[in-house]
């Protein structure tokens, strides 16, 4: 358990306050943590949290403030206004960074309110995009946008002459309904690029779900796969795309896709994004609406397609994993590709499962 304890001078005299972690599963630290957020006008989900820590006034043990971190992502940073100004947001933000570098994290992602971004940006951090007046993303490390842009540049051996085109799929598994949408595209591109989400949580692995596309794909030489990287529906960007519910979701899907037009096409010369309709997921209906009206302020062509349908409903990979729950080979052989159909005949779904749900809690 990570515990210091610390001195810092309050309204002319001294008070004492302990860092200790916060257990999410005891109901007692989490209902106090959520009562005292509450009070912050902030909102908390445990799901995904690798780490929470608490500043506690050492005389009455009142909780004073509090930070969470997220794989990368740090969040939920909050200081009772009474002890605001006193640098106790530093001393959380320090506390909780140190544990990060410990676990061999050395960047790190925060969202925050715009009105807080000169306090972080003083701390360290550096702004990557705010969607105002709802959130900010700041970041904090060596890693940029520009430095993971030229990283995929190299990577994939990218023309700085041509343009391309971009679809961003998670593929959880990847099916036939996945694999219209990129030879739509591909039928009308002549250069596209996949980006498959990053963040493992998803029930299937990135590395599986990655590989998957990537068996089923290689004889298209003018489609590229990249990792989406932090920069693209992450924990960082658009952590609802995960919780599938929550009230920032307008905000959280304005600032993916600001980001995405305002720094990631330009410098990856994309000039088109490609998206599926969505008539069910409001996640992704709402990324989608929020998706064309930013992108085409930023003059970045957004080309929708229809879903594919079988027996008169979309290609879901939600319907595929309930197929693949009840073992419906005959069902699944019409969709997917004959290497996802391999997959979920090798591995056994309880077994991922299990899989997803210790590397989620």
């Amino acid at each position: 358990m990570y515990t210091a304890v610390i001195d810092i001078n309050f309204k002319g005299g001294n008070f004492m306050f302990t860092f200790r972690k916060i257990f999410l599963s005891h109901a007692a630290d989490y209902d106090e943590l959520a009562a005292f957020l509450t009070k912050m006008n902030l909102t908390y989900n445990r799901y995904g949290v690798d780490y929470c820590i608490g500043a506690y006034h050492s005389d009455t043990n009142e909780l004073l403030g509090t930070a969470s971190l997220s794989g990368h992502v740090i969040h939920n940073i909050a200081v009772n206004p009474v002890y605001q100004k006193q640098g106790l947001t530093t001393a959380l933000l320090s506390a909780i960074m140190s544990y990060g570098t410990s676990k061999h994290i050395f960047y790190f992602q925060l969202f925050t309110k715009p009105q807080n971004i000169s306090l972080f940006c003083n701390a360290g951090f550096r702004l990557v995009e705010e969607a105002s007046p709802y959130v900010a993303l700041l970041e904090f490390g060596q890693q940029t946008p520009e430095s993971w842009c030229r990283r995929i540049i190299r990577e994939n051996n990218l023309s700085s002459t041509d343009s391309y085109a971009a679809i961003v799929m998670n593929c959880n598994p990847y099916t036939l309904g996945h694999k219209y949408l990129i030879e739509q595209a591909a039928a009308i591109e002549q250069n596209v690029l996949i980006f498959v989400v990053e963040e493992n949580r998803s029930m299937l692995p990135f590395a599986d779900r990655y590989r998957l596309m990537q068996e089923d794909l290689q004889n298209h030489p003018q489609i590229k796969l990249c990792p989406s990287g932090p920069y693209i529906i992450s924990q960082g960007t658009f952590p609802s795309y995960f919780l599938k519910s929550s009230d920032k979701l307008l905000a959280q899907t304005l600032l993916d896709a600001s980001l995405f037009a305002h720094t990631i096409a330009p410098l990856l010369h994309i000039s088109t994004r490609y998206i599926g309709t969505e008539p069910q997921d409001i996640v992704t209906k709402t990324y989608n609406q929020t998706l064309q009206h930013i992108l085409e302020k930023s003059h970045i062509a957004v080309k929708e397609i229809p879903r594919i349908e079988y027996n008169g409903s979309p290609i879901s990979a939600s319907a595929v994993r309930l197929h693949w729950k009840n073992q419906n080979w005959s069902m699944l052989e019409k969709l997917v590709p004959a290497s996802t159909l391999a997959y979920l005949q090798k591995n056994s779904y309880a077994a991922v499962l299990a899989n997803y749900k210790e590397r989620t809690q």
